[in-house]
C-alpha cells in the first residue's frame, strides 16, 4: 500500500466533507506539526479483518514485549 500524501489537521478540520467522500476511496493521512497524527478511513476499510485497533494499554504490552527473548532449552 502506498503511503498516502498527509493533510495538515486544520485544513482536514476546514474541509471535513471532502475528506470524508476522499476516505472513502482511500485513507487519508492527517498531520499536525508536520508529523502524521492519524488517519481518516472508510467503513469498509475500518471493518477490515487486517485492521483492527487496540486500545493504548495493549499495544504499549506488545511493545515491551518485543524484546523479550525466551530462554533457550539446556
Amino acid at each position: 500500500m502506498d503511503t498516502p500524501e498527509s493533510v495538515p489537521a486544520s485544513e482536514f478540520t476546514s474541509n471535513f466533507g471532502r475528506y470524508r467522500m476522499r476516505a472513502q476511496r482511500e485513507a487519508v493521512a492527517v498531520s499536525s506539526h508536520g508529523q502524521i497524527t492519524g488517519y481518516s478511513v472508510g467503513p469498509d476499510e475500518y471493518e477490515e479483518p487486517t485492521f483492527i485497533p487496540r486500545p493504548r494499554q495493549l499495544r504499549q504490552r506488545a511493545t515491551c514485549c518485543r524484546s523479550f527473548t525466551p530462554a533457550q532449552p539446556d
